[in-house]
């Protein structure tokens, strides 16, 4: 299994306004509910407070209001649009038991789960086409890709077309948008707090959950 960990450029404050507003009024968000968003948006403006005192205010024409408890939605919208239209591109994903995972996002935050290279290629290239219309963009140099286990040299040879060789250590993954560097497994050991344990699993034992959880990474032994 691998995961690719994307990383985007001022994430907030970069969304195209009006894209979302096409975005909500595709997803059948009522027209009344959008002109209400749309209003909160007019006008908008910022200063920048300084040891000096505070700037003379300047308009503000892209990106979500952070601090407003609407923005997370709105963002999320973007990043749902962006995914699945990733997901629908470059069928990615990896099977965990009976269940497909093909990302996690939270908030500006988004893992992409592939079971060969060339899927996850293909849905970093998907990635960064769908997002630009809304104004994302992500930083290829802080994008990082892992494996559950360790890169095996087969891999790399069926892979090698891929790989830019002449770049030094660590590898990095040549895509057309951007190079996107190799990051060790961090798998195999871990603790994982009480908090982020699932409901179905927060009446288990610890060695039945470290079962399961070995179970899931492939591992013999998750302390």
């Amino acid at each position: 299994m691998l995961a690719a960990y994307v990383d985007l450029k001022k994430a907030f404050d970069s969304v195209h306004r009006e894209s979302l507003w096409d975005l909500l009024r595709l997803r059948g968000i009522p027209a009344r509910t959008i002109g209400l968003i749309t209003g909160l948006y007019s006008g908008t403006e910022s200063a920048v407070k300084c040891g000096a005192g505070v700037s003379s205010f300047f308009p503000v024409n892209t990106g979500v209001r952070q601090g407003c408890v609407l923005a997370p939605s709105l963002f999320n919208a973007c990043m749902d649009w962006v995914l699945d239209k990733v997901v629908d591109q470059s069928d990615c994903g990896a099977s965990v038991g009976n269940t497909k995972i093909t990302d996690l996002v939270f908030a500006d935050d988004a893992v992409i789960f592939a079971e060969s290279l060339e899927v996850l290629v293909m849905a970093l290239e998907a990635l960064h086409e769908e997002a630009k219309p809304l104004g994302l963009e992500f930083s290829w140099l802080k994008t990082k890709v892992q494996s559950a286990q360790e890169w095996e040299a087969d891999v790399a040879r069926e892979t090698a077309v891929m790989w830019n060789s002449n770049l030094p250590a660590p590898d990095r993954l040549q895509l057309d948008c951007g190079k996107v560097e190799q990051i060790k497994s961090a798998m195999a050991s871990f603790t994982l707090p009480q908090s982020a344990i699932p409901p179905w699993a927060q009446n288990l034992s610890d060695e039945e959950w470290k079962s399961q959880v070995s179970s899931l990474l492939g591992q013999r032994d998750c302390q």
